[in-house]
């Protein structure tokens, strides 16, 4: 439960959080609002969660995502009848030059010396009006033991999909991601799992892709002017290769443009 507070508080570290308990207020919100009476060490804070694994506490978001199914809370968030936008991203959460472990991802540096770091697949339902995102169970990103190549982004999300699938194989998503996530194989892996997605696509990343839409002289498009005198404009094509490869996978290109009242082109997104 201190642990928990740590984050509730919001507090940045674990050391920090310690050092505002020092205060009778912050010891007296630890005591009420979640029943610790005495409080820990930021040693033995540490000593006993590092004990856990993280996966254990997938029950909790699953039956977290289920007391909102259930009382209706998640048709607020649905993109599509009975659709809902997960979105997914990888983050940095530990980096040490001197402090490793058997899981750790490193990077080896010009100068030799190598960097060791943990990172994690966090996904989030989320809707455009809703200030609030519903998170779902992250996915670690780390080197298991006895394999030689590196864990990485691309294979968390794949592990990512199959696990969300397992934990609601009734609820549709539409998987939303940046350009790393819009290869092939993790497409295909969305697709059996009756997902939809919703990726970027970076002309330095699919080259043939954007190589093959401008050989059309130009694409359909359609836009509107909003209330501010901003112009938001779409283009689109359906059926475009992904990559040149002959079993390359056909995909739906999407464009957004917001213009501005003088005409310049203020952000742009595929």
């Amino acid at each position: 439960m201190s642990g928990f507070a740590c984050m509730y508080f919001q507090d940045p570290s674990l050391v920090q959080f310690q050092q505002r308990l020092e205060t009778s207020r912050g010891r007296s919100n630890l005591q009420t609002l979640f029943n610790v009476h005495q409080t820990p060490k930021e040693s033995q804070m540490r000593e006993v969660l590092d004990s856990y694994s993280s996966e254990s506490f997938a029950p909790v978001f699953k039956d977290f995502h289920e007391r909102l199914r259930r009382h209706h809370h998640l048709k607020e968030y649905e993109i599509l009848p009975n659709t809902l936008m997960c979105v997914i991203d990888g983050t940095q959460h530990y980096s040490s030059k001197s402090i490793s472990c058997k899981c750790c991802l490193h990077k080896t540096h010009k100068n030799g010396d190598k960097t060791y770091y943990h990172s994690v697949l966090q996904g989030a339902i989320m809707h455009p009006d809703k200030r609030q995102v519903l998170p779902v169970m992250p996915e670690a990103i780390k080197n298991g033991d006895g394999k030689e190549k590196q864990d990485c982004e691309i294979n968390a999300a794949k592990r990512f999909v199959n696990r969300l699938y397992k934990a609601h194989p009734r609820q549709k998503f539409i998987l939303g991601g940046d350009s790393l996530m819009s290869r092939q194989p993790l497409i295909e892996d969305v697709l059996n799992k009756n997902m939809h997605y919703l990726f970027v696509a970076k002309p330095t990343d699919h080259v043939f892709m954007y190589e093959w839409l401008d050989a059309f002289p130009e694409l359909p498009t359609t836009e509107y002017v909003d209330e501010k005198e901003k112009t938001h404009r779409f283009y689109w094509q359906n059926d475009v290769p992904l990559n040149g490869g002959a079993d390359a996978i056909k995909v739906n290109y999407l464009e957004y443009q917001q213009i501005d009242e003088s005409g310049k082109v203020t952000f742009k997104n595929s």
